[in-house]
């Protein structure tokens, strides 16, 4: 998004919208679990306090992927907040805001996105999804194991002694 300041009025001025997704510069990993899947869009309220500009708004983006739960194939909307303030000087004309709208975006994704937040995933012994209801094998229910190590633990921190 660049910006001409000309266009800011003295009371500020509201700006909106978007940059083709390869904005974001992606480079396609394999293993990677999200990728962009639009452009970016923004909407920005600006003003100038002398040789400083303010900007405050979203910028959003819609990401496909994979659920880090089922491995449902998905599209993650994601809405990353924008408040920043730089110096500019006197000869500038235009300020390039593409980097920080890509970032406000880029630190909003979740580190495991899920398909839904209610997603229960699939059964560890035979993949069926939980959402579809619990599987015949019996993998799905908690695993009785689980609970030996949370009890040893308990164990050991009831008897602590204080020194």
């Amino acid at each position: 998004m660049k910006l001409h300041l000309a266009s800011i009025t003295p009371d500020g001025s509201c700006f909106e919208g978007e940059d083709p997704v390869e904005a974001f510069e992606w480079e396609e990993l394999p293993g990677d679990i999200v990728r962009p899947a639009g452009p970016i869009r923004w909407e920005l309220d600006v003003k100038l306090f002398g040789s400083e500009l303010y900007a405050g708004g979203e910028a959003s983006a819609d990401f496909s992927g994979v659920c880090s739960r089922c491995g449902k194939e998905m599209t993650l909307p994601i809405v990353g907040d924008v408040c920043l303030s730089m110096e500019i000087s006197a000869e500038t004309a235009e300020v390039d805001l593409t980097s920080e709208l890509r970032d406000a975006i880029l630190l909003a994704l979740p580190n495991h996105p899920v398909c839904e937040p209610g997603c229960k995933g699939v059964c560890p012994l035979c993949g069926k999804p939980l959402s579809e209801g619990d599987c015949q094998c019996g993998g799905g229910e908690r695993r009785q194991c689980l609970g030996r190590p949370r009890r040893a633990f308990e164990t050991a921190t009831n008897n602590r002694t204080e020194v």
